[in-house]
């Protein structure tokens, strides 16, 4: 037999399943699992959003038509960060502007000027609120008297504050003052009216403050006139009284100290030029005693006649050199050229004795000048330190004149401007847009709500699809099986929708949908069956699993039918099967097949008949039935029995394959013991029924009985969608163009049988 083309995740291998220490896999939080799982659900469940959007328009639509109108009215003001300059020069007293920089706390301080009670309550006394009674709350009053008393003691501004907004412009200093109310006219008044008064405070703040500025300057003014005069009579009777009328007091301290800074210059020459003379001196008198020293002083070496003794002195030396040479000392010429350098000699002397005198007189003619010049220097400095100390005093005087002066003159001509400006008609505020009374309501806007309405109802429904997915917990996919540990056998499609296609065709029951397999071997159906036998067959290739139990975790999850299909497609591979039906508390197999329910798995295990004279043929070629026979008062005990023991062994002597139907795991424990005579169990889930918590404890079931556990297959699978094939979704869109519409409303292969 050829195989059909494998999808992915291929038949697991045959491991041992660590039951004793059981636990699901954690969730896969992967984006692409939860992405196309919410896209599933949303296929699902797509009127649940539709619901919901409908339910919210009908709400919002009713909703919006008995709410009542409202108007929105708005007037708009620009505020000017510089006041305008009508005259050059003239600064203004109260800066009405920010000036150059603007803050934005300047611009907050204009808002909160615009909501305060001051500007609200001078818009309600324009408007005549406070003798309306529309707005007064005075309607019911009769007595004038009372009614009279009540207006004044009324406060302007609680009828108009809260109901105007300020709305700043915050890219530019444009400014709306917006009111909503249900009268358009009293809306566009309202707003001019708060807008007006704005304007009227700003100005009546710069003329107030002009006035009080100027009332303030012409007090100090006089103040201040009266402190110049008496410092500049003080200022004067001191410089009569230290004799300083002449001059400055300034100009005679910078004449002392340019003649003492002169002095002070000579004295530091003179001395430095004496203390070069006594150097020389000195040097001098060493020369005087060791005339071996005349070369070292250049005041000798810029005497032209020591220049011209010093060169005979070394002409002779260099004759006697010479003579010396051919001469005796006692030769004439000798005693002669001896004699002349003694001459020379006592003449260089008396040139240097010249010099040192000289130089001693220019000594004592320079330490004189440094004492006349040092008096001199006294006598300057004695000047210098009495007119610093009168400058003291003097400058003290002047200090006091000058700043009296500025003062004055200061106050002077702000005093003249704060009178200028506060003629000047100006504001810094200017009206740009006046409110008009709206021809429409503003509030409530249909279009909004019901956008809005469409975007809630869109969020509840998509939520609602998240929150119900959140709480199915029911086996849905392969990867669902494969978390819970348990290996996958494969899955079978949804008999009443054909397999793979085909949604619309009618419903199949009864033995025509326990029997699909061998009715349509070239189905979808069929097809996976097949997978699932090539699964098991290749779990254990060197010891073939012989006796297997079909069991599923709940009733109603399709266990019969996925026993019949295995037990089909066994025997179609030439293996002598045989199916058991263990269920003695709802036995089925004997319909199923349709033979005699008189004799079977309860009759032999109380002798009342033989294994021979009790299975049964069935229409299936290699295939038998062995039903349970009249259904016992005590199934688990007879399964625990020896004689079923003896008979599962017996069974698998005669048999290639046994298969054991047993019931459902959760009601009753007959599969847990049945599944621990044989090679292994398959549990049948339910797509989309059976719950994870189920599987679980249905495997604990299992594992406490020691029974091994092969796989899940996942029954009733819808393979055209992939929340519930999975892996398998690709395979059946691959392969689905391999089957044809058949006459009994099931597939027929385009080829040969597999």
């Amino acid at each position: 037999m050829v195989s059909a083309p494998q999808p992915p995740r291929s038949g697991p291998e045959l491991v041992e399943l660590p039951l004793d220490d059981w636990e699901p896999m954690p969730e896969d939080t992967g984006p692409l699992v939860n992405v196309q799982r919410y896209l599933d659900a949303a296929r699902r469940l797509w009127w649940l959003p539709l619901a919901s959007i409908a339910v919210c328009l009908v709400v919002a639509a009713a909703w919006t038509v008995r709410q009542p109108k409202l108007f929105r009215a708005a007037a708009s003001m620009v505020i000017e960060t510089r006041t305008p300059k009508l005259l050059t020069g003239v600064e203004e007293v109260v800066d009405m502007g920010a000036g150059g920089w603007v803050p934005d706390s300047f611009y907050q301080t204009e808002h909160e000027v615009m909501r305060s009670r001051a500007v609200a309550a001078a818009a309600a006394v324009a408007l005549h609120l406070p003798e309306n009674d529309a707005y007064n709350g005075l309607a019911a009053l009769t007595d004038p008297a009372e009614r009279a008393r009540r207006i004044a003691e009324l406060d302007p501004a609680d009828l108009t504050v809260g109901r105007y907004t300020v709305e700043p412009d915050r890219r530019s200093s444009v400014v709306r003052i917006v009111v909503v109310d249900d009268n358009a006219t009293f809306a566009a008044d309202l707003a001019n009216a708060v807008v007006d008064a704005y304007r009227e405070i700003n100005v009546d703040k710069r003329v107030e403050g002009n006035r009080d500025a100027s009332r303030w300057l012409g007090t100090q003014h006089r103040d201040l006139q009266a402190k110049l005069e008496g410092s500049e009579d003080k200022l004067i009777a001191f410089m009569e009284e230290n004799d300083v009328l002449n001059a400055s007091m300034e100009s005679q301290l910078d004449e002392v100290r340019q003649r003492a800074a002169a002095f002070n210059s000579q004295l530091a020459e003179e001395e430095a030029a004496a203390i070069r003379d006594s150097l020389n001196v000195a040097a001098l008198k060493q020369v005087h005693e060791d005339p071996a020293l005349v070369d070292t002083l250049p005041e000798i070496q810029a005497a032209g006649v020591v220049n011209s003794l010093k060169t005979k002195l070394i002409e002779l030396r260099a004759t006697e050199v010479d003579l010396t040479a051919r001469y005796q000392a006692d030769h004439p010429r000798m005693k002669l050229l001896h004699e002349q350098m003694a001459t020379l000699r006592s003449e260089l002397q008396r040139e240097v004795d010249a010099v040192l005198t000289s130089l001693e007189r220019q000594k004592a003619s320079r330490e004189a000048s440094i004492v006349g010049l040092r008096a001199a220097l006294d006598v300057e400095r004695q000047k210098e330190a009495r007119l610093n100390k009168l400058a003291l005093e003097y400058n003290r005087l002047k200090r006091e004149k000058d700043s009296q002066g500025q003062l004055f003159d200061m106050v002077t001509s702000r005093m003249k401007e704060a009178d200028i400006t506060s003629a000047l008609p100006y504001n810094n505020v200017r009206v740009l847009d006046r409110a008009l009374a709206p021809k429409a309501p503003f509030r409530p806007n249909l279009t909004i709500n019901l956008l809005a309405a469409l975007l809630l109802g869109a969020v509840l429904g998509v939520a609602l699809i998240i929150l119900l997915e959140l709480l199915d917990t029911t086996v849905k996919n392969q990867i669902d099986v494969e978390r819970l540990k348990l290996p996958f056998l494969g899955l079978l499609p949804d008999i009443d929708t054909g397999g793979a296609r085909g949604g619309d065709k009618p419903t199949i029951e009864g033995r025509e949908r326990d029997l699909f397999v061998l009715r349509s071997p070239r189905s979808a159906v069929a097809e996976c069956a097949r997978f699932i036998r090539t699964s098991l067959v290749f779990m254990s290739p060197d010891r073939p699993l012989k006796t297997l139990v079909v069991t599923s975790p709940g009733p109603e999850e399709g266990k019969t039918t996925t026993a019949v299909s295995i037990a089909i497609t066994m025997s179609q591979t030439g293996s002598k099967t045989l199916i058991v039906d263990t269920d003695m508390r709802r036995p089925r197999l004997h319909k199923v097949f349709g033979v005699g329910a008189e004799r079977g798995v309860s009759t032999l295990l109380v002798g009342e008949s033989t294994l021979e004279a009790t299975v049964q043929k069935t229409e299936v070629d290699k295939l038998d039935v062995l039903v349970c026979g009249p259904p016992p008062p005590n199934p688990a005990e007879m399964l625990l029995s020896q004689h079923f023991k003896d008979l599962v062994a017996e069974l698998a002597k005669r048999y290639d394959r046994v298969i054991f139907d047993a019931p459902p795991l959760g009601p009753v424990t007959d599969p847990a013991i049945v599944g621990a005579l044989t090679d292994g169990v398959v549990l049948v889930l339910k797509c989309a029924k059976t719950r994870k918590d189920a599987t679980a404890a249905a495997l604990k079931a299992l594992a406490d009985a020691k029974a091994r556990v092969l796989g899940a297959i996942l029954n009733e699978v819808d393979v055209t969608s992939k929340r519930y094939a999975g892996a398998y979704y690709s395979y059946y869109n691959k392969y689905g163009a391999y089957y044809g519409s058949d006459d009994d409303g099931t597939k027929k292969a385009a080829g040969p049988a597999t």
